[in-house]
Parts: C-alpha cells; structure tokens; sequence
C-alpha cells in the first residue's frame, strides 16, 4: 500500500508531509490514524504541513489545523503548490525486503527514522524523559520513574528500569534492547506488555523485546550486528 501521511523531524519543529494523489477525505483520516497511534508523542510541537501540488481551500484548511490542535500540535505554516519529489527525495519507501542479520539473532537499526539516531551518555533518573524521533542509544542506565520515547528503536547499554515505548508513531517493526531489561512498562507502537519474568539463568544476557504474533515477547540476543525481524 502507498504511503499517504510522513513526519520527518526538522530543525524547525515537525514536518508532515500529505501525499498529492488520495483524496481529501482519505488523507484527513491516514493523519488522524498517524496522531493516534503516536499516543501523544508530538504534543506540544510546533508543525509545518506540507500539501504537495494541492491548493487547499477555507474548508479544508480549517478542518487540517484543528485536526492538528486536537492532538495538541501548534500549526506554524501550511505549504501548498510544492512538488513532493524534491522536498523528500526518499519519501517513497523501497521495496520491503528481509535484512539478512551479521549474525544470527543480532541487533542493529533498520529503516532510517525522520531524524538521526540519538545517542545519550549518561543515566537516566527518576522524573526524567528522553523523547526522540528515531532510533535512541542511551550509554547508561534508565532509573525506575524514568521515561524513554521513541519512533524507532531503543537500546540501553546497561539496566533498563524505567518506561520505554519504541516505535510511538505506530512502528511495529521497533525493538527495545537492553543489557538488563527490566522496565516498569514496555511499549512497542500499539501493543504494551508487562515487564519480563526475572530469569537467574539468564541474568547479563542482553534481552530484545519485538512484536510477534500480536504481542511483545523477548528473547535473548547480542546486541550488535544488524536486526531482522523474525
């Protein structure tokens, strides 16, 4: 199916991009679908919209800026009459195609997110909350009442206590790994899970959490290398 809605993170705030071709209605309800599924993610940010070739009227600019308000987002500017290939060169996604991993079960970053991965090298403390559009890396720990927030994936070097959500923007396909994976509450896109049972066993084995068959599981996997899902 073609994409119809992206957000692209910029030094200005957000960026969302409407596709030229669905029509108007469609559209409307791919963003709300979009907004939704981010669980407040963007709350707060300022938002350019751009519309590609179209030109909008009085009706439908009205019915985009409070679909936008709605969600808590501040419109800045809607650009109109723009042709999309040159805006976002890469917007149309490739083919989907499975990434062949390094090695068996390892770890890396998939599909580029709308902005850089970000890495942290420090600890996260209580009442503390890291949000990010992308992949995040966070050198340290995440104490109990800390919060990780991420469009794509998120990878702890050390012990994961706090909450995490990957892929807030309804990315299914993002993991959570950590070197100690115990968090108060995971969240992959839509799905939450319950933290994972304590396993002597396996304690020091790095752990990845993924969506499969409707849920989050988590596995044991190093943490380097690329990352397919299964």
């Amino acid at each position: 199916m073609r994409q119809e809605v992206w957000f692209r993170g910029t030094r200005d705030g957000l960026l969302i991009v409407l596709e030229d071709h669905p029509g108007w209605d469609s559209l409307m309800g791919a963003l709300a679908e979009k907004l939704e599924a981010s669980g407040g993610f963007f709350r707060g940010a300022e938002v350019t919209v751009a519309v590609g070739k179209r030109q909008l009227g009085e009706e439908e600019r009205a019915q985009l800026v409070a679909l936008l308000r709605q969600h808590g987002l501040v419109p800045r500017q809607i650009r109109e009459g723009e042709d999309l290939t040159r805006l976002l060169p890469s917007a149309q996604p490739p083919s989907p195609r499975r990434v062949e991993p390094d090695a068996p079960g390892a770890v890396g970053f998939g599909p580029a997110r709308s902005a850089p991965p970000l890495v942290v090298t420090r600890t996260l403390r209580s009442g503390q909350t890291l949000r990010h559009p992308g992949d995040v890396v966070i050198v340290g720990d995440v104490n109990p009442g800390a919060e990780v927030v991420a469009t794509g994936h998120i990878v702890v070097l050390g012990a994961l206590r706090g909450v995490a959500h990957a892929g807030a923007a309804g990315d299914e396909t993002a993991i959570v790994a950590a070197v100690r994976l115990e968090p108060t509450q995971l969240r992959i896109g839509r799905y939450v899970g319950r933290p994972p049972d304590a396993d002597p066993a396996g304690a020091g084995v790095p752990e990845v959490a993924r969506v499969a068959n409707g849920q989050i599981v988590v596995e044991g996997r190093p943490l380097l290398g690329r990352y397919s899902p299964a």
